[in-house]
C-alpha cells in the first residue's frame, strides 16, 4: 500500500476530527489514543486553526469506526452534524439565499479549510449533482469519511432548508459488504457502493430553496474574509504518486494503465514520469502492483464482489492472471484472504 508522506501531503483543518472526538466521549470513548494512532502528537492540544496532514484526519475515522465496532461511525456521525461547526466555511453556507447558493459557496470556498477535497460544482445546476475526491492515493481507506460527508451533506441542506431534502442519487466509490436499510431510510433513496464517483444528486428545483437565515450583507463580509485567506495561503499541488494513483483509478477496469498513457496525461514524456518517480526512490509498476494489491485486499474483505468481478475491476484479463498477481504480493490467495 502507498505510504503517504506527512511532510509533502495535503494538509487540513482538523476541525471535523475535533467535533469527532467529541461525539467519542459523549458515547463512552476516550479519543486521545485513536487520534495518536492515527498520526495527532500526544501532549499537544489540536485546534481547529492547525492545518494537519489530512490522512491523519481519515486515518481517525477509519480508527474510530474499528475501536467502537460501529461500521456505520461516519455515517452516524454525520447525521448530527452542526454547519456552524465548519466556521467560516459552514456560515458562508447557512447565511446564502438558496441551497444552490450555499453549495456552491461552501464547495468554492472549501479551500480555506485546507487541501485535502476537491469538490466539483460544474454540474450542480444543471443536474443537482455535487462531487468529491480527496488529495490523497487511491489506496488510503477514506470509507468513513466519505460517508460521514455524505450524510453530512444532506443533513446540513435540510437544517439549513427547514425542510426534509431528499437526493434522488448518492454515489460512494468504495464498497461496502454490510450496507444496510438505514442509509436508505436517511437519504430516501439507494446508495450505490463501488461506484465511479463520490456524488450526491439532488433535484435541481429542490436547491431553490431560500434559506430562513440568509443574510445578503453578512455573506459579502464572510466572502471577504474568505477570499483574503485564499489570496494569503495559496493550496498545496497533490504530490506525483496521488497524482499518478487517482489517473490509475480511472482506468483500471479498461486495462489501459500503461505509463505512457499516464505520463501523456501528466503532460510529460514517459522518461521524464520515470526519472521523476526514481527521485523518490518509486517505480511505476511498483505504484501500479501497490494500488491493485490495496484495493484487492479492501474489496475481499469489504464487499461481495466475486474473484471475477474483482479481477475485471482491477484491469487483469481474467481471473487466474488476477489470483496470481494476488498470491506474488501477498504470499496468499484471494479465497486465503476472504476466509481471513
Amino acid at each position: 500500500m502507498t505510504r503517504v508522506r506527512s511532510s509533502t501531503a495535503p494538509r487540513h483543518s482538523p476541525a471535523w476530527a475535533i467535533q469527532l472526538a467529541a461525539y467519542l466521549r459523549e458515547h463512552g470513548t476516550e479519543p486521545e489514543p485513536l487520534m495518536r494512532a492515527a498520526g495527532f502528537p500526544s501532549g499537544k492540544q489540536t485546534t481547529a486553526d492547525d492545518r494537519v496532514p489530512f490522512h491523519w484526519i481519515t486515518a481517525f475515522f477509519e480508527i474510530a469506526a474499528r475501536e467502537t465496532n460501529d461500521d456505520l461511525l461516519g455515517f452516524h456521525f454525520g447525521q448530527t452534524a452542526d454547519v456552524r461547526d465548519s466556521g467560516l466555511v459552514g456560515f458562508l453556507g447557512a447565511y446564502a439565499e438558496t441551497l444552490r447558493d450555499a453549495i456552491h459557496n461552501s464547495a468554492f470556498y472549501a479551500r480555506v479549510f485546507g487541501d485535502g477535497v476537491a469538490f466539483d460544482t460544474t454540474r450542480l445546476d444543471a443536474e443537482g449533482r455535487l462531487g468529491w475526491d480527496y488529495n490523497l492515493p487511491a489506496s488510503v481507506d477514506t470509507r468513513q469519511y466519505a460517508e460521514w460527508y455524505a450524510a453530512t451533506c444532506v443533513s446540513v441542506c435540510r437544517t439549513a432548508a427547514g425542510s426534509h431534502i431528499r437526493p434522488r442519487r448518492v454515489c460512494l466509490r468504495h464498497p461496502h459488504r454490510n450496507a444496510s436499510d438505514e442509509m436508505a431510510r436517511f437519504f430516501g433513496c439507494e446508495v450505490e457502493f463501488g461506484a465511479d464517483e463520490n456524488a450526491v444528486y439532488f433535484e435541481p428545483g429542490a436547491l431553490d430553496r431560500r434559506i430562513p437565515a440568509s443574510d445578503r450583507k453578512l455573506l459579502a463580509y464572510l466572502r471577504g474574509v474568505a477570499q483574503d485567506i485564499l489570496d494569503r495561503h495559496g493550496g498545496n499541488v497533490p504530490d506525483l504518486p496521488a497524482q499518478i494513483e487517482r489517473l490509475i483509478m480511472a482506468r483500471l477496469s479498461s486495462g489501459r494503465v500503461g505509463q505512457d498513457e499516464i505520463a501523456a496525461e501528466l503532460g510529460m514524456s514517459q522518461r521524464t514520469l520515470s526519472r521523476r518517480l526514481q527521485e523518490m526512490d518509486l517505480t511505476f509498476r511498483g505504484l501500479l502492483d501497490g494500488l491493485r494489491e490495496a484495493l484487492a485486499t479492501r474489496y475481499l474483505s469489504e464487499s461481495d464482489l466475486t474473484q471475477a468481478q474483482i479481477a475485471f475491476m482491477l484491469g487483469f484479463a481474467d481471473q487466474s492472471s488476477f489470483i496470481t498477481a494476488y498470491r506474488r504480493w501477498t504470499g496468499k490467495t484471494p479465497g486465503d484472504a476472504r476466509r481471513h
